[in-house]
Formats: structure tokens, sequence, C-alpha cells
């Protein structure tokens, strides 16, 4: 999708992606982030290095566009213990 498009270029920054998706007939673009936090299961912990106890953050964030198609599926997952997540709204939002 990204080839001959402003997305190879080096210069345009992850900031510019929205805008460049957006322009690229994409349309607005819509995100959702899904997060959760919960004990690890034997095979994250084990992936993960992480000791029996820990409980696990996962974030999913999904990007679609103004026609329905993901653009962007990530999932983040770490040590609830080792990060912390902050949101802030403008106001009025």
């Amino acid at each position: 999708m990204a080839r001959g498009t402003l997305l190879e270029d080096p210069e345009v920054s992850l900031a510019d992606i929205r805008g460049v998706l957006e322009g690229a007939a994409h349309g607005p673009l819509r995100r959702v982030e899904t997060i959760t936090a919960r004990p690890c299961t034997a095979a994250e912990r084990e992936v993960l290095a992480l000791p029996r106890g820990v409980c696990l953050q996962r974030v999913i964030r999904t990007v679609i566009d103004g026609a329905g198609t993901v653009l962007e599926l990530t999932d983040w997952r770490w040590s609830a213990e080792a990060y912390e997540l902050t949101r802030g709204l403008k106001p009025g939002r």
C-alpha cells in the first residue's frame, strides 16, 4: 500500500502519516485502542521473560479508514509493573 506514496519518504514523520493516509483517498481515519491488564499466561511469561505473578498490560490499536478498511492492527504486550499509561483529553471533548 505504501509503495510509490509519501509513506516511503524518509522525511515523513509518524505524525504526518495520518494526514498522508487521509489525503490518499482513505478519508477520515478512526483509531480504536483497547487496553487491558491481566495475569500472564505461561507462554507470555516465557517469551517476555517475566516472573510468575506479574500482570500483563495489553494495548490493541486498530486504525480504520472511511470505508471501514483496517489500515493498522497493532498488539502490544508488556509487564504492567514496568509501564505507566497516561492519557489526556482536551477541554470540551
